[in-house]
C-alpha cells in the first residue's frame, strides 16, 4: 500500500458525497475501515470503492408501458 492511497476525511466524504461526521460516525460504528495514525482517520480510496460496491442496490426490474398503449 502507497501512502498516496490514503485520503483525509474531508477528501473521503467528498468522494462518497456524504459530510465528514457521516463518515466519522460510519468509521466509529466499523462500518465502514478506517486507518488510524495518532489521532487521525484517514480511509484507503481501495476501501471507499469497495464500500460503494457492497451497498450497490440494483433497479427495480419494473415493466414499462408500451407507447402504443399509452396513445
Amino acid at each position: 500500500m502507497a501512502i498516496f492511497d490514503l485520503v483525509d476525511i474531508k477528501e473521503a466524504a467528498d468522494l462518497l458525497r456524504i459530510s465528514p461526521h457521516t463518515l466519522r460516525l460510519w468509521a466509529f460504528q466499523r462500518r465502514i475501515p478506517v486507518v488510524k495514525l495518532g489521532r487521525r482517520c484517514l480511509f484507503r480510496k481501495i476501501d471507499l470503492e469497495d464500500f460503494v460496491e457492497r451497498n450497490l442496490r440494483p433497479a427495480a426490474d419494473i415493466p414499462r408501458k408500451s407507447r402504443a398503449a399509452t396513445e
